[in-house]
């Protein structure tokens, strides 16, 4: 009986790994997106064309985009 439970706790744990290992791509944004949506950010446009200009980006998902808001409105003038 225990070798029964322990092989049905591998096996919970492995379909829980694999579980977590699948994750959806996430979406992703021009600049022209955030531009267009810079007040979701609570900042002015200039601040994401800056941001994505200091990052060297293009285009970057929505957690990318507030990393490097964050750094960009971290820089001393």
């Amino acid at each position: 009986m225990k070798e029964k439970s322990e092989k049905m706790e591998v096996k919970e744990d492995t379909k829980q790994e694999e579980k977590q290992a699948v994750k959806l791509p996430e979406d992703t944004y021009t600049i022209e997106d955030f531009v267009a949506n810079a007040d979701a950010f609570g900042v002015k446009p200039e601040a994401i064309i800056g941001a994505m200009k200091l990052a060297g980006k293009d285009v970057a998902t929505k957690e990318e985009m507030a990393k490097y808001l964050a750094e960009f409105l971290r820089k001393e003038v």
